[in-house]
């Protein structure tokens, strides 16, 4: 894959023989992981520009506005579970362990369940709860209803 993607910025930079930061930015097919993270980091840090500018590259590459929900569902109980162990007094080796991931990984996960309250990951929560019944009612159209949830701000 890093083969392919190195020998598309050759050839589309074959006669300057420079590829530069944008270049890669704009040709370079990021993982859908990546960038389902990249929302949720946004998100959480409350830079709307961002997550818009994330959920419309997403929608444009033909990602379902649900399967975008179900990831922000994911991310959510992930940081009311991580609040939950750290009220317990868990380190972060605990953490790690009990999500079964690596040290830098709970890092960040901790950061995340820090800087978000109880209450606003349960807020979130009802939100996300209330667009998918609207959705799956057909009370809501999902891209929309999801694009309104992200400039919302959760």
């Amino acid at each position: 894959l890093i083969e392919k993607e190195v020998q598309k910025l050759k050839t589309y930079r074959y006669e300057e023989k420079a590829i530069n930061k944008l270049d890669v930015q704009n040709l370079v097919n990021r993982s859908f992981d990546d960038t389902i993270y990249d929302l949720s980091e946004a998100l959480i840090a409350h830079q709307t520009q961002v997550v818009m500018d994330i959920f419309n590259d997403l929608t444009a590459k033909n990602v379902d506005a649900l399967t975008i929900l179900n990831h922000l569902v994911y991310k959510m109980q992930e940081i009311r579970y991580t609040q939950l162990l750290l009220k317990q007094k868990k380190n972060k080796e605990d953490i790690a362990n009990f999500f079964r991931v690596s040290a830098g990984r709970a890092f960040y996960m901790i950061k995340n369940a820090k800087n978000l309250s109880d209450e606003a990951v349960e807020m979130i929560m009802k939100k996300i709860s209330q667009l998918d019944y609207e959705i799956k009612s057909g009370k809501t159209e999902k891209k929309i209803g999801v694009e309104l949830l992200l400039l919302g701000g959760m």
